[in-house]
């Protein structure tokens, strides 16, 4: 069905991710690679530019906690926003669509 649809299969490079905190809504999202091949074309079409962010490749030595990394890791920074349960708790909900 992708190839009569002219499209690729292949996914862009992307990391997921559960986030979580007491008293908070939690998320499942995922972060997908600055620069990674298929951005603009993502066989799922779930990349969306808010969760493009650059990872930082390091060589190999101390790792972010301290800790000795033999291979080359990357490292990313991202801010997530949680929404609070008790807002979550008192905001109208939508109806199904029918």
């Amino acid at each position: 069905m992708l190839c009569k649809m002219g499209r690729h299969p292949d996914r862009t490079g992307h990391i997921h991710m559960i986030i979580s905190a007491t008293g908070h809504l939690p998320v499942t999202t995922h972060l997908f690679v600055a620069g990674s091949q298929y951005l603009d074309s993502d066989a799922v079409f779930g990349m969306k530019e808010s969760l493009v962010a650059q990872f930082e490749r390091h060589l190999p030595g101390v790792g972010p906690y301290g800790e000795r990394m033999d291979t080359p890791f990357y490292t990313v920074n991202y801010d997530f926003r949680l929404t609070p349960a008790a807002a979550a708790a008192s905001a109208p909900r939508e109806e199904a669509c029918a």
